[in-house]
């Protein structure tokens, strides 16, 4: 500084609050636009400040909650520490009109200069307060500030050479287009994207020539963490953080008001330790901040973004039919729509998916059915309203960054491979490819065959022969003749040997039947290499749990545990353990957590395993809750199935839980592609409960009325499994099939089997299986209580419905209702709708459509007269209809339907 003064900050108290937005797009330099992708904000603080310091002119734009004036804070405060004077000012909306009204409010002019409107006088009394060198005018909210002023300070730029730093809202007129904002030719900025109130051309700044532009989009990921983990002052658990991310698409502001907002409201919770919650960040409370984002908006434009959020993720083709293309440009270019591509189709959402939950939430009765309407009017589209967002909105956010992980993983194995050409680069590209590629991906063949002759020792000839084997057996559909060969090979991999027998073991437990567990090394042997050991044990394990000796199996996997590296595959079958034996909550709980886990990290392999884990323990606990919504994001990860073994069953097995809960909610007509799924597959079926067609094959037997084939589908399938020694995934089939079809004979061939099988849910299962055969009802009473001392929630309901049913036929009304009442006390207890008393079948009964639109109006609290207005009916049909929604739902107060349709399929609401 000249004269050695000091640095010095002139703040200004800003004249609105604080902007709320984040990063993605920079551009440096001679007002040329260059696209960065998804640059650091650190990065785009350091240009920003090496612009400023070569004497340029900056203007950094974006949406609502990407964080403008913390950007422009982080400048500020970095040019202060090199020396700069900084002057900070902002725009007023209220003085927008008024000559020079914002820099005289704000102190940074005389009143009297102000009061005068003399832009002259203005620009002397700024030269007088900043030095002639290494200063800098920073304006935050620059729409909203005054073409006077904007006239001053572009003068000021003129005589001086002062660069100014400026934000504002990103706008239409960002869009990229021919003659758009930016002019290649001259290095400037058009009149379009002037500072001033949205697209309003201001003559008075032409003079910020050269101007270089930074663009906030979202945070990164870890940049996001960071952020939150600093402002709430514990570390957020990465499920929480994962969802915060998700739900505000990375804008700081918004997920730090959303936050905030939950952790007043207890909806997340600071234990000491950490932040964590569950469920949606809506709240009431964040309605100002989410209306600012459509504030600039006219009523129209407002129109489409309120639509869009009613109908959903939509295609191209409905958005187009719904606006116009300036108007689809407009809010691209704003950041309130996203358009992505997923299999070839061009769909379109509100962003961020909060804005969504604003906009659906906000949006009366009869503004809704109007916009529905118009869509019906101008598209062909299914104009049911969207789901509360959760993780299936996550994942359409979440799906596009999977899948760029994915083939990012691919390319840098590819480069190596192609730099190093070494067995150890040829194994980790084909492990990378069977985790990231297609089903069949031909470059597998290719770098098998082009390694097979490397020349390695034991080790790396072993490694090379099982990824050869898992090639022929998962993807070729040869799984024999892959067994054979490496058995055959096996003796001359030295000290590797037991490792190569323990996974041709596995493959043929997968995919062939009951294996030879006698040829396994002795795991237990010290002079064993630790992988060997762990790979005998973790075989061992695997045959074991299958074949239903669980407890021994869990001896083993937490052998594989101790002494191996961590392992996946054992995670995950002593996870299928721990249910087996009876811990669900645990290991339901500990899946979740994971599976969030695995989606913050972009692991598809990951979501799929424990996604698996999730949805088997959630239906043996009848707490189905986001059942739905977890299989229906990984079905979104879309490529291949995982590595073997296990991740193919795994597969396979969400895509038979997917097609079984798509025919318990009404929908199967509608998941058709979970069908293609499974007769595309060379796969047979798993070797685990949950992975046999012939779980989804007998629910929609089941719901379509065919009691006795649905029994006989699971009986069959049941018999098929314990032939091939599958014994565990045997004995939870014959227990659907005495739960669909309770006959003495039937009961009679498979409980000895059944018996046989260690764990304690397949202990209770036929407990309840033999109280269902017994027929007395109070046999089944006795049972219900039992099983609420178990915390078998789910078995007890059905115990106490089966128990009123018996009481009913035979003319007893008073000990049914005795006996529904005990369900109901439960119910109330462990919260209406939350577990499911039909677990892994059901014959749900379908609401008709008029009786969901009357079922989700009266769970807004609508009263039965505004229904009938609403819906154009009589209140007496209203009553009626709605007297037979509370009949089908078990369900006898408004307060208890509106618990019912919350916990609901997605259809429902």
């Amino acid at each position: 500084m000249p004269g050695g003064e000091a640095p010095a900050i002139l703040r200004v108290q800003r004249g609105k609050r604080g902007n709320m937005h984040a990063s993605g797009i920079a551009a440096v330099g001679g007002g040329v636009r260059v696209d960065l992708g998804q640059e650091a904000r650190a990065q785009q603080v350091a240009h920003a400040v090496d612009a400023v310091e070569h004497g340029t002119s900056v203007e950094v734009s974006g949406p609502a909650g990407s964080g403008r004036t913390a950007f422009l804070h982080a400048v500020g405060s970095r040019l202060e520490g090199h020396g700069w004077t900084v002057l900070a000012v902002a725009g007023i909306p209220a003085l927008l009109a008024r000559p020079l009204g914002a820099l005289g409010a704000l102190g940074a002019i005389s009143a009297a200069t102000a009061h005068s409107g003399d832009v002259h006088a203005a620009v002397d009394e700024l030269a007088d307060r900043l030095p002639p060198r290494r200063a800098v005018v920073v304006v935050d909210d620059g729409d909203d500030l005054d073409d006077d002023s904007w006239g001053a300070l572009c003068a000021l730029r003129s005589a001086r050479r002062t660069p100014v730093l400026w934000a504002r809202r990103i706008g239409a007129e960002d869009a990229v287009s021919s003659g758009g904002p930016w002019s290649a030719s001259t290095g400037s900025l058009e009149a379009a994207a002037l500072p001033g109130a949205g697209a309003r051309p201001t003559g008075s700044a032409s003079g910020l020539h050269g101007v270089s532009s930074i663009q906030l989009g979202g945070l990164r990921y870890d940049e996001f963490v960071t952020l939150l983990n600093t402002r709430l002052e514990h570390p957020v658990d990465s499920s929480t953080a994962a969802r915060v991310f998700a739900q505000t698409a990375g804008r700081p502001g918004l997920a730090l008001a959303a936050a905030e907002t939950a952790l007043r409201e207890r909806r997340l919770l600071a234990d000491g330790q950490g932040v964590s919650g569950v469920g949606s960040l809506w709240s009431p409370a964040l309605a100002r901040p989410l209306r600012a984002l459509v504030e600039p908006l006219d009523r129209r434009q407002h129109d489409v973004v309120a639509l869009l959020a009613l109908l959903g993720e939509t295609g191209i083709e409905t958005a187009e039919a719904l606006a116009t293309d300036d108007e689809l440009d407009g809010l691209e270019a704003r950041a309130l729509i996203r358009i992505r591509e997923s299999g070839g189709e061009m769909l379109v959402s509100v962003d961020p998916p909060l804005l969504a939950d604003y906009l659906r939430g906000t949006t009366r009765p009869a503004r809704r059915r109007r916009l529905l309407q118009r869509a019906r009017d101008a598209a062909s589209v299914a104009t049911t309203d969207a789901p509360d967002p959760g993780y299936s909105e996550s994942a359409a956010q979440l799906v596009q960054s999977l899948h760029d992980a994915e083939k990012a993983r691919v390319a840098q194995a590819a480069r190596a491979w192609e730099a190093g050409r070494t067995m150890e680069a040829a194994i980790a590209y084909v492990r990378t490819l069977a985790r990231s590629a297609g089903a069949v991906d031909p470059r597998i063949d290719d770098v098998l065959h082009a390694s097979s002759t490397l020349p390695v020792g034991d080790e790396g000839r072993a490694a090379w022969a099982i990824e050869n084997a898992y090639n022929t057996a998962y993807r070729h559909g040869e799984p024999e003749r892959a067994v054979a060969d490496l058995r055959s090979a096996a003796d001359g991999f030295g000290r590797h040997a037991g490792l190569v027998h323990a996974r041709a073991a596995e493959i043929e437990i997968e995919l062939v039947g009951e294996p030879d567990l006698s040829l396994l090394l002795d795991p237990d042997d010290v002079g064993l290499r630790p992988e060997v050991a762990a790979a005998a044990h973790r075989a061992l394990g695997y045959g074991l749990l299958v074949g239903g000796r669980v407890g021994e199996a869990v001896r083993h996997l937490n052998a594989a545990r101790a002494v191996g590296a961590e392992d996946p595959v054992v995670d995950h079958l002593e996870a299928f353990a721990r249910l087996v034996r009876g811990d669900v909550g645990a290991a339901t709980g500990e899946a979740r957590a994971r599976f969030l886990e695995s989606r913050a990290a972009l692991d598809p392999v990951g979501m799929r395993l424990h996604g698996s884990i999730l949805t088997f323990g959630s239906l043996a606990s009848g707490v189905h809750g986001d059942l739905d919504d977890v299989l229906a994001e990984v079905a979104m990860l879309g490529g291949p199935a995982g590595p073997p073994p296990v991740g193919p069953s795994t597969a396979l097995s969400n895509t038979v839980m997917a097609l079984v809960v798509a025919s318990r909610t009404g929908r199967r007509a509608g998941a058709g592609h979970h069908d293609a799924d499974l007769q595309a597959s060379i796969l047979p079926d798993g070797p685990l409960p949950g992975m046999q067609r012939a779980w989804a094959q007998a629910q929609a037997e089941l719901c379509a009325g065919e009691t006795g084939t649905a029994a006989r589908t699971m009986g069959e399938a049941a018999d098929a499994l314990w032939k091939r020694g599958a014994r565990l995934a045997a004995a939870f089939a014959y227990l659907i099939a005495i739960e669909i079809e309770p006959t003495r004979e039937r009961y009679d061939g498979a409980a000895a089997r059944i018996r046989s099988v260690d764990g304690e849910l397949i202990g209770s299962s036929l407990r309840y299986a033999a109280g269902l055969v017994e027929g007395s009802p109070e046999t089944l009473v006795a049972l219900g209580d039992a099983f609420i001392g178990e915390r078998r929630y789910s078995l007890a309901l059905a115990a106490y419905a089966r128990a009123a049913d018996l009481h009913t036929d035979a003319q007893r009304p008073a000990d049914a209702a005795a006996a529904r009442a005990r369900g109901d006390e439960l119910e109330r207890t462990v919260g209406i709708g939350r577990f499911d008393p039909h677990r892994f079948v059901s014959t749900r009964a379908e609401l008709t459509a008029r009786e969901l639109e009357v079922a989700r109006l009266a769970s807004t609290g609508l009263t039965n007269r505004q229904i009938a207005e609403e819906l154009v009916l009589s209140t007496r049909t209203v009553e009626s209809h709605l007297h037979r929604v509370m009949r089908k739902l078990r369900v006898e107060r408004r307060s208890q339907l509106k618990e019912r349709m919350e916990g609901a399929p997605d259809e429902w609401r």
